[in-house]
């Protein structure tokens, strides 16, 4: 059984929440370059132009690109807490030189665990903890987390809690530890790199010759067994047409694009069931709600977009899902516009958004 568990009641709830805010504040400090994580879907196209763009100077059009999808299985619950412990002691240890600070070994923050800064607080408003302290409730949190079922006291005896308050944040330490060590044995003058949002994992390196080709296979092997066990990344069949997050990453040739994927335009071109994600037109939902949803996805696609034919795409396709059902165009329209009016742009960047909206209505 896998219990999750809600740490809302939990006696030391209030401790807990500011521990997890504190080590929230160092996963921010974790170096992109020396570990996988991301912080969002937003940074996937950003890197993916990068890349693209490196490997076009180096190469001109003569490479192509390897790739790796998967996501680590038994996350959380299975986590070695021995481990855990660790990698939190090593990260801790390195903020000071990941913060670019002689000294780093406690934050301060307000009272309900919000607006994390380095050093020690400075006003009686806010709440100071060390690092040896938040050492102490990470281990306190793997090796006596306890809980009731059908009548028993139970105690997990592995795994990092999950309903936790400082859960996510050990996972995502634990595996950038490890990922560190991953990079050491990284091909020289790689283009390209591994991406991971929490368990979820993507990998897309260039090469132009099969002596390269063959170096990054091995590299992707070394990095799909490299997680303590019992993690397991599981890596899927390679292909030209990669699900990450709520992306899709098309690979043709040697171009790489990404735009949200929409699961039911996917549906439609497939043959398959289509589910209805929108309410229906006639379900009486709110008009702002309504249109809270179609500003929320305007932004996605442009966020989860390497390129304007990926939102174009992006919005042509959600303007079918709410045409099905039973919205009308100006809900997109307004939507658009309200997204063009509200963002900082230059002349150039509203043209091209004007240009989206018009191939789009």
């Amino acid at each position: 059984m896998r219990p999750i568990l809600p740490f809302t009641n939990h006696p030391l709830a209030n401790c807990y929440k500011k521990g997890g805010a504190a080590l929230g504040f160092v996963v921010k400090l974790l170096p992109s370059a020396e570990q996988f994580t991301i912080s969002s879907a937003a940074e996937v196209p950003n890197r993916l132009n990068m890349w693209r763009a490196a490997a076009r100077e180096r190469w001109g059009s003569d490479f192509k690109w390897i790739t790796m999808v998967g996501d680590i299985s038994n996350m959380y619950d299975e986590m070695d807490p021995d481990m855990a412990v660790s990698a939190m002691r090593s990260a801790l240890l390195k903020a000071p030189e990941w913060a670019k600070r002689r000294v780093l070994d406690r934050v301060n923050m307000s009272r309900g665990g919000s607006d994390v800064r380095a050093g020690a607080a400075m006003t009686d408003y806010r709440v100071t903890m060390e690092f040896d302290s938040l050492l102490e409730m990470c281990a306190y949190d793997c090796y006596h987390c306890y809980y009731y079922f059908r009548g028993k006291v139970n105690r997990r005896k592995f795994g990092v809690p999950m309903g936790g308050f400082m859960s996510p944040a050990m996972a995502i330490i634990m595996c950038a530890m490890v990922e560190t060590q991953m990079l050491v044995t990284a091909p020289n003058d790689m283009v390209g790199g591994v991406m991971r949002y929490m368990d979820d994992v993507l990998g897309i390196v260039a090469v132009s010759n099969a002596a390269e080709e063959t170096e990054i296979r091995a590299w992707f092997a070394e990095v799909a067994s490299g997680y303590p066990k019992p993690l397991i990344l599981n890596v899927e069949p390679e292909a030209d047409r990669l699900r990450f997050l709520e992306l899709e990453v098309l690979v043709a040739d040697c171009d790489i694009y990404c735009g949200i994927f929409n699961t039911q335009a996917d549906a439609l071109r497939s043959g398959k069931l289509a589910l209805q994600r929108v309410p229906d037109a006639l379900s009486g939902s709110l008009g702002p709600v309504k249109k809270a949803l179609v500003i929320g996805f305007i932004h996605r696609a442009i966020d989860g977009a390497s390129d304007d034919l990926m939102i174009l795409r992006a919005l042509l396709e959600y303007r079918g899902e709410l045409l099905r059902a039973g919205w009308g165009t100006a809900w997109l329209s307004t939507g658009l516009w309200t997204v063009v009016a509200g963002e900082k742009m230059t002349s150039e960047d509203t043209k091209r958004m004007l240009t989206l909206l018009g191939k789009v209505l």
